[in-house]
């Protein structure tokens, strides 16, 4: 009996023995993964901590662009208000408000009233022309002469006052 119980002994210790060599293996590869998540778990934290970072300043970047998005949007309804109310003033005329119908700017183009075309040259007397008024001389030599007649119509002395000149 005593063979059976060393053979069974050395069985149970040789299994036992396997089952820790199995086991120290199985550590040796949870160590290495607990080496492998550890060395991960320091870089998801430091990645974390400069997304972190980033929201922070994404937050505060986000929260200046509300604020001028709100001044803009202030900027933005006054100048369509004053754009109303300069429309409403340019659509004014003497229908609408007090302006006399004289100052209604487009109802009649600029000299329509006699059908002349404008041109550049000035009134009167263009340079070159020969004038053919008389000259005092002309006119001192008409009246010595006794050619002139100096009376004046009745209509005429009605229209303007008498003036002596000299």
């Amino acid at each position: 009996m005593g063979g059976n119980y060393q053979k069974d002994l050395y069985k149970q210790l040789m299994e036992v023995m396997a089952k820790v060599d199995s086991l120290e293996a199985g550590q040796r590869q949870n160590h290495k993964e607990i080496k492998s998540l550890t060395g991960e778990a320091v870089s998801l934290r430091r990645e974390n901590a400069a997304l972190r970072e980033e929201v922070s300043s994404l937050k505060k970047e986000n929260a200046a662009l509300a604020e001028k998005c709100g001044d803009l949007e202030k900027e933005n309804t006054l100048l369509r208000n004053d754009n109303e109310r300069m429309k409403r003033i340019l659509n004014n005329d003497s229908s609408n408000s007090s302006t006399p119908p004289s100052k209604d700017e487009g109802t009649k183009p600029a000299n329509t009233y006699n059908g002349r075309k404008t041109t550049s040259k000035k009134p009167g007397a263009q340079k070159g022309h020969k004038g053919c008024g008389l000259s005092k001389a002309a006119v001192e030599e008409k009246i010595q002469k006794g050619t002139a007649n100096p009376s004046v119509t009745a209509a005429a002395r009605n229209a303007m006052p008498l003036r002596m000149t000299f």
